[in-house]
C-alpha cells in the first residue's frame, strides 16, 4: 500500500547513478509523487505525456538538448508523447519546442518573501497575534520545499513566468487571473491576460495557442483546481480568487495573517485528498464514541483494514492521525477520539 509522507524535498538527489542539483519541486522525488497522484487523477495526463519517464529538456543555442545543466539547477519535464528527438549533422540529440509538464511551488515563502512578511508580522500590536503567526510564518517557510506544496503545470506558453512574474509568485493571483480565462468566451480567451496573444511573433503565438489549448481541456476553474491542485472545496477555491481579486500588497500583519490561513487550509485539504483513506479508517473505529485502543491493537487494526506493511507505515498513519486530530493519545501506548 502507498502510504503518503509529506516529505521536505532537498535540491541535491540522485538521478541514473549521478548526484545532482536540482529545483526541488522538478527533481527525481517529485516526480514519483506527481507519477503517484496525477496518473490516476487526471488521466489525460498519463495519455499525453511522459509521466513516468520524465527526463531533461535543457536551452542551449535555439534547442532543446536532453541533457543537464552544468554546474546549474536542473529540472525534469514530462514530455509530451508527440515530441521527437531529432540530430543536427555533428549527430547531437535536440528538441524542438514542445508541451511539457513541469513542477511548481504552490505558496511561496523562500527566502526572498519570507523577510519581508516576518518584518509585517512583527508590527502586530496584539502579542498572541504576533507570536502565533510567526510560529506560523516559520511552519509556512519549512512547507516551501514540500510534496504538499508542489503541482504540476504545462511550461509552453510560460504560465510559470506568468504566476512568478505578473502574480507575483502568489497562488491566489493566479486562481483570480485563471477564473478569469474560464470566464471568458472560448473564442475570446486568446485576450486575456494568461494568454494575452501578440500578432506578428509566430513563434510565441504558437505556444501562447498550445497554452490555451491545454487550458480549454478542463471544464472550468474548479476543474482545474481538482486535476492540478487536488482541491474540490468550492469554498477555498472562492477565498483564493476573491483574495486574489483584491490584488493588495501584503504589507501590514493583517494581509500576511490572511495569506497565511489560506495556505494552511490549501494544505489541510490536499494533505487530506492524499490521505483520506487512512483517515476516514482510523476515524470509523471510534465511531460509538469512547473507544480506546492500545498501539499494538491499533497496529493489527491497520495492518488488516489498510494493508500497511511495517511498523514505519503504521506510525507514519498514526503520527499523521495525531497530527490532525483524528485521534488523541491517553498515556505512552492508548489512543482515544
Amino acid at each position: 500500500m502507498f502510504i503518503f509522507e509529506n516529505k521536505m524535498v532537498e535540491s541535491k538527489q540522485e538521478w541514473q547513478g549521478k548526484t545532482m542539483e536540482f529545483a526541488p519541486d522538478s527533481s527525481p522525488i517529485a516526480w514519483e509523487h506527481y507519477k503517484q497522484w496525477y496518473s490516476e487523477t487526471f488521466k489525460k495526463f498519463k495519455e499525453e505525456y511522459a509521466v513516468c519517464s520524465p527526463g531533461f529538456f535543457t536551452y542551449d543555442k535555439g534547442v532543446y538538448i536532453p541533457k543537464p545543466k552544468a554546474g546549474d539547477f536542473n529540472r525534469l519535464y514530462a514530455l509530451s508523447k508527440e515530441a521527437k528527438i531529432l540530430t543536427d549533422e555533428a549527430g547531437n540529440e535536440y528538441y524542438k519546442a514542445v508541451e511539457r509538464l513541469s513542477g511548481d511551488v504552490d505558496f511561496n515563502f523562500n527566502n526572498k518573501h519570507y523577510p519581508f512578511f516576518e518584518a509585517c508580522l512583527k508590527n502586530e500590536p496584539k502579542e498572541y497575534l504576533r507570536k502565533e503567526y510567526l510560529f506560523k510564518l516559520e511552519e509556512c517557510k519549512k512547507m516551501h520545499y514540500s510534496l504538499l506544496n508542489f503541482s504540476l503545470m504545462q511550461t509552453m506558453g510560460n504560465m510559470q513566468k506568468f504566476k512568478g512574474k505578473k502574480c507575483a509568485d502568489r497562488l491566489d493571483l493566479f486562481i483570480y487571473y485563471l477564473g478569469k480565462f474560464y470566464e471568458t468566451d472560448k473564442r475570446e480567451r486568446h485576450t486575456t491576460d494568461i494568454i494575452h496573444i501578440k500578432n506578428g511573433d509566430e513563434d510565441k503565438e504558437s505556444n501562447q495557442k498550445a497554452l490555451m489549448d491545454y487550458l480549454n481541456q478542463f471544464e472550468d476553474l474548479t476543474d482545474y483546481c481538482k486535476k492540478i491542485y487536488f482541491i474540490s472545496d468550492a469554498g477555498l477555491i472562492e477565498k483564493l480568487r476573491w483574495h486574489g481579486q483584491k490584488n493588495e500588497r501584503l504589507d501590514n500583519p493583517e494581509k500576511v495573517r490572511t495569506y497565511i490561513d489560506l495556505a494552511y487550509c490549501f494544505w489541510e485539504k490536499k494533505d487530506f485528498y492524499f490521505s483520506k483513506k487512512e483517515y476516514l479508517t482510523i476515524s470509523s473505529y471510534f465511531s460509538d464514541g469512547g473507544e480506546t485502543y492500545t498501539y499494538e491493537e491499533l497496529f493489527h487494526k491497520l495492518e488488516n483494514d489498510l494493508g500497511a506493511a511495517g511498523q514505519r507505515e503504521i506510525d507514519v498513519i498514526i503520527e499523521k492521525c495525531l497530527n490532525c486530530g483524528f485521534m488523541h493519545q491517553c498515556g505512552n501506548d492508548c489512543y482515544i477520539r
